[in-house]
């Protein structure tokens, strides 16, 4: 399942030429994807399905900063500017949603399942079997 679609990067960015088609889109829209999934891969279960908003809203972005990033070059640097923004802000939500800062919900449960580590290989000190404690 796609994350987001031609139609949403369209919408996202209107100056997009009508001649851009849409499976021009869809190359950079599954290039956005796999980022994602690779980025959050190690903390939920990817693909996410169903989506979370937050993620369709940040796979249009990328999709589209991939798309600009392409077309554009340093000759035009206001543009560029933009571009970093666009990209900084994304690392950023993503990062913010690895460490728990932001929350997809109830419904995409971490990986990350939590529980008492040890520094140690010696034996509890303290447990249920044994009856002096």
């Amino acid at each position: 399942m796609e994350y987001t679609s031609p139609a949403n990067v369209r919408a996202l960015e209107r100056r997009l030429s009508s001649s851009v088609q849409d499976t021009e889109l869809l190359v950079f829209i599954e290039k956005a994807q796999a980022f994602i999934d690779a980025k959050l891969g190690e903390v939920f279960v990817t693909p996410f399905y169903p989506v979370p908003d937050l993620i369709k809203h940040l796979a249009t972005d990328l999709a589209l900063y991939f798309y600009l990033e392409n077309q554009y070059s340093s000759q035009r640097p206001n543009v560029d500017e933009t571009l970093e923004v666009r990209y900084k802000r994304i690392m950023d939500t993503l990062g913010d949603i690895i460490t728990g800062t932001l929350s997809l919900g109830p419904a995409y449960p971490s990986k990350n399942n939590g529980g008492m580590l040890s520094t140690n290989d010696e034996a509890p000190i303290f447990d249920y079997e044994n009856p002096e404690w």
